[in-house]
């Protein structure tokens, strides 16, 4: 058993069940099954997957949120009403609202399962939707579609289509803090999982959420260091993890290892 195996068995009650990202992914589960394409994320299996599940039915969302305002100012510019209120600035009133990620510098990515050259369509180029052949992006898109997680990486999770909190950005490693489910999370370049570290075991009196990034700092530059003796005591040392619990696990892993020692001799 390893360190975030150990600590995830060990982690005390969290009211995760009612917090926001499951709770909005159980009023919006249904919009998955209405395309086959989005059958891989209708079952998530941990809170990290919940929030997979969760940017892309936010990209949908967005999707057909985008594509009604379109469509609406189409239609009040054919009976003449708001006509001198350019697209644009309809479309941009009717988006402030809406969750983006922001790549190079300045663009808005919308709808992150699509390319970025699709989302021109969705950010600024909205009259490309109302012709042919993009008009087919509103029924017709499963040939469009990438793995909105390989194509934009980790910096999905650093953007406004999750409740994450990032803490440290390496070039191909994000370590980031989840409020719902009390875990911090190293993700990598193809926007996976490496490791998950659940925070606040059953040892741990009275735990303290306070400062979580200053803490949590501490321990990803440990992480991101290489030092795993001092990863461990940055856990302990910011009270994210109880002396005790680090203290059991120390013990369980010099046991195991003088037992393979022993077999290997």
């Amino acid at each position: 058993m390893n360190i975030y195996e150990f600590l995830a068995a060990r982690q005390r009650k969290t009211a995760y069940p009612r917090s926001g990202e499951p709770s909005f992914f159980r009023e919006h589960a249904h919009l998955l099954s209405n395309h086959e394409a989005w059958e891989p994320w209708m079952s998530p299996k941990s809170p990290f997957e919940v929030i997979r599940s969760n940017i892309i039915i936010r990209s949908l969302l967005n999707k057909n949120a985008i594509e009604k305002l379109y469509f609406t100012y189409e239609r009040k510019t054919e009976r003449r009403e708001e006509a001198s209120l350019s697209l644009g600035s309809y479309m941009k009133s009717g988006m402030s609202d809406l969750p983006y990620l922001l790549v190079e510098g300045k663009r808005k990515v919308y709808v992150p399962f699509f390319p970025k050259s699709l989302n021109l369509f969705y950010e600024s180029q909205f009259e490309k939707l109302g012709v042919s052949p993009y008009r087919r992006l509103i029924d017709e898109f499963e040939a469009a579609l990438v793995d909105p997680f390989d194509y934009y990486g980790h910096a999905l999770f650093d953007s406004y289509f999750t409740r994450l909190v990032p803490i440290k950005k390496g070039e191909k490693l994000l370590f980031a803090y989840d409020y719902d489910a009390e875990s911090a999370y190293l993700i990598d370049e193809e926007g996976r999982l490496e490791v998950g570290i659940a925070l606040f075991d059953d040892a741990l009196p009275s735990p303290s959420r306070a400062h979580m990034a200053e803490r949590l700092l501490k321990v990803a530059e440990a992480y991101f260091a290489g030092d795993r003796e001092g990863f461990y005591g940055a856990l302990v040392s910011t009270k994210l993890i109880s002396g005790k619990t680090m203290g059991e696990y120390l013990s369980l892993r010099n046991r195991l290892k003088k037992k393979e020692d022993r077999r290997d001799g």
